[in-house]
């Protein structure tokens, strides 16, 4: 009888969170240039996770970053801006990440994760993505279905076209900041966000502002190891 209770105890432990860390991150913004680097504070660890979001106002979108993998790129369809999320596993890395093909005059905003205990192989489950919405003061990424297991890192970010101020998100993601650059007329802001999921669910969160302006949004989430 002592067995049984313990073997049933046992077998209702609260889920062990999973094994995933945000090791590093580092931003980059700019009112105009062809390129544009985001530099970590120190050398990525091989086999760990790196990971991209990035805006443009560049018309022919951007290049890169060289020998990774764009995992979801969202264009607005009136004025060709880019928005992207991409990864990769790193791989004797330095600590600069650099996007090219960008024009002089318009604005540009990126900012660069190093994350452990994804999976090496594969590592990217669910996409989404909302394109061009005008005139709103909140935008959600699409929903994400449900993940292909319990533990995953999602990193969304929502991509306006001018400056904003009061923003917010839901559904339990961690708003990392605003980036933006308010040289007039290029204006650009990204949101961008993560959560760390220890549940089978579907994701879809919504950001939101103060004022109406024109924004698209998108989400990826990758697999923990």
């Amino acid at each position: 009888m002592k067995f049984a209770i313990l073997a049933a105890a046992r077998s209702f432990r609260a889920p062990i969170p999973p094994n995933i860390v945000i090791v590093q991150s580092a931003t980059a913004t700019t009112p105009g240039a062809t390129t544009l680097t985001a530099t970590l504070g120190a050398t990525p660890i091989d086999n760990n996770l790196l990971v991209i979001l990035a805006f443009t106002r560049t018309d022919a979108g951007m290049t890169g970053p060289s020998g990774w993998t764009t995992d979801k790129d969202v264009v607005n369809a009136t004025s060709a801006d880019t928005s992207r999320i991409a990864h990769k596993i790193a791989s004797s890395d330095a600590a600069a990440v650099q996007l090219t093909g960008l024009s002089a005059t318009d604005a540009t905003v990126m900012k660069v994760y190093e994350v452990s205990g994804i999976v090496t192989s594969s590592p990217t489950d669910k996409t989404n993505s909302t394109g061009e919405t005008v005139g709103v003061a909140t935008i959600q990424t699409a929903t994400t279905g449900i993940l292909a297991q319990t533990a995953e890192i999602a990193f969304a970010l929502a991509a306006i076209r001018t400056t904003i101020t009061s923003p917010s998100i839901d559904s339990s993601f961690t708003l990392e900041g605003t980036l933006s650059d308010g040289t007039a007329g290029i204006e650009a802001t990204m949101l961008p966000a993560f959560r760390i999921v220890n549940a089978t669910t579907a994701l879809n969160p919504a950001f939101s502002w103060t004022g109406a302006v024109t924004a698209m949004a998108e989400i990826v989430t990758f697999k923990a190891a």
